[in-house]
């Protein structure tokens, strides 16, 4: 399918006469000309905010919780078996993920169950 994926960061945007993306600048790879580009500049929004003008639209008012904590917690044992995806299961106030490392599981959880659960803890 000719999909190449480039680790790399944007520092420039190259706009065809008709103000599509034509290429990208890349500290490393230096020019990049793609079919197909997909935006994973975060909040920064190089290719649609920055480059096509689409504004940012906050959705605050829905989200329940805009933030979490994230930690690594060790397996039980060294020969647990690793999970080969990433798990999600939803909670009273939140959800909680799993995403399974080498060494340790990764959890996130929303602040506010973990604020909720130290309460419970004192």
């Amino acid at each position: 399918m000719g999909v190449r994926h480039v680790l790399d960061h944007v520092t420039g945007i190259n706009s065809s006469p008709q103000g599509d993306i034509e290429s990208l600048a890349t500290r490393v790879n230096g020019n990049l000309q793609a079919d197909l580009f997909i935006d994973c500049t975060g909040v920064a929004s190089l290719l649609l905010g920055k480059h096509f003008g689409v504004p940012f639209v906050s959705r605050k008012d829905v989200l329940f919780n805009d933030r979490a904590i994230a930690m690594q917690v060790p397996y039980a044992a060294d020969n647990d078996a690793i999970s080969s995806a990433t798990i999600a299961t939803a909670q009273d106030s939140g959800w909680v993920w799993y995403g399974n490392q080498d060494q340790s599981r990764g959890n996130k959880l929303p602040e506010r169950q973990l604020r909720e659960g130290a309460q419970l803890l004192q």
